[in-house]
């Protein structure tokens, strides 16, 4: 709060103005503040991407490509949706790099026909193969696939070599780390949905624990990727924490919560913090840091 009376004689903007004077550093929190003052939170935060919502406009012709960013992994989201629509078992996926161009065209061909899902993820790795997808993706138009039901799944970093007119044919998704705690949980529970909050509703005891500790697991993944906007004082390393990461973690606590009568506190805090998470830190002060949160998770 600024000093009498300026508080509360000057208006919002003209605040950020002297705070651009005295501490620029915060003016993106400030524009925010003054976005949302003005126009509405909806409009500073990331709306969660519902593929349930996109999927009317997709067609086998057309390919769904998902932009990807740092901390963002859209594999897990597409692989429950995917479930949700009744199609896992036809649900097919290759990550690209050396040599796994032939092996993704070969795959393709045959999923044309019978109506499958291909996902072909990490396409900025592939650089030398983008000409032959092109020409793959632009065939479809001269020649649909056999089965109407088939879909094409892109994923990508940003890249030069990313052929122009497959972006502009195909429907472009932006799937980024969601910012703020708020935010990354809405993201979480959007992406666990409400079948796997439901999922012990049969038993009382199961239940009880299974909803606190999912809860507090959705807590420990959004600190985790909250502290990167820190940079070194948040992580001395910047790691690649994402989606996948909280979803393995959430199968593993189900599995504890449905086998174990009195639950092994010590083993949860381990495989949780130091392997489904930890998995990833290198540096000493890091995986510290990262089993204090999860004991701290675990103790409240």
């Amino acid at each position: 709060a600024l000093p009498a009376p300026w508080n509360d004689s000057l208006n919002s903007f003209q605040k950020m103005c002297i705070l651009k004077i005295f501490r620029r550093e915060k003016l993106v929190f400030a524009t925010e503040s003054i976005v949302a003052e003005k126009l509405g939170r909806a409009f500073t935060e990331t709306p969660p991407i519902v593929l349930a919502e996109v999927f009317p406009d997709t067609s086998s012709t057309t390919p769904i490509i998902f932009v990807l960013s740092t901390g963002s992994d859209p594999t897990g989201a597409l692989i429950k949706f995917a479930e949700d629509r009744g199609v896992l078992d036809k649900f097919q996926s290759i990550s690209l790099g050396q040599g796994q161009g032939p092996v993704a065209e070969r795959l393709v061909a045959s999923s044309t026909k019978v109506g499958n899902w291909v996902c072909l993820m990490n396409c900025h790795l592939a650089t030398s193969w983008m000409n032959a997808m092109e020409k793959m993706i632009d065939e479809f138009n001269s020649k649909p696939p056999e089965d109407p039901n088939f879909r094409l799944w892109l994923t990508s970093q940003p890249s030069t070599a990313f052929p122009v007119s497959v972006l502009q044919n195909g429907i472009k998704l932006t799937n980024e780390p969601p910012k703020g705690m708020r935010a990354n949980l809405i993201g979480t529970f959007t992406t666990l949905g409400t079948e796997e909050w439901d999922c012990m509703e049969d038993n009382e005891r199961n239940e009880r624990y299974w909803k606190k500790m999912l809860v507090g697991l959705a807590f420990f993944h959004g600190i985790t990727q909250e502290r990167r906007k820190y940079g070194p004082l948040g992580w001395n390393i910047r790691y690649e924490f994402n989606t996948s990461d909280v979803l393995c973690a959430k199968d593993v606590l189900k599995m504890f919560v449905r086998n174990f009568e009195e639950l092994p506190w010590i083993a949860i805090t381990y495989i949780t913090g130091h392997v489904n998470y930890g998995g990833r830190v290198t540096d000493d002060q890091d995986r510290r840091c990262r089993i204090s949160y999860k004991t701290n998770e675990v103790l409240l």
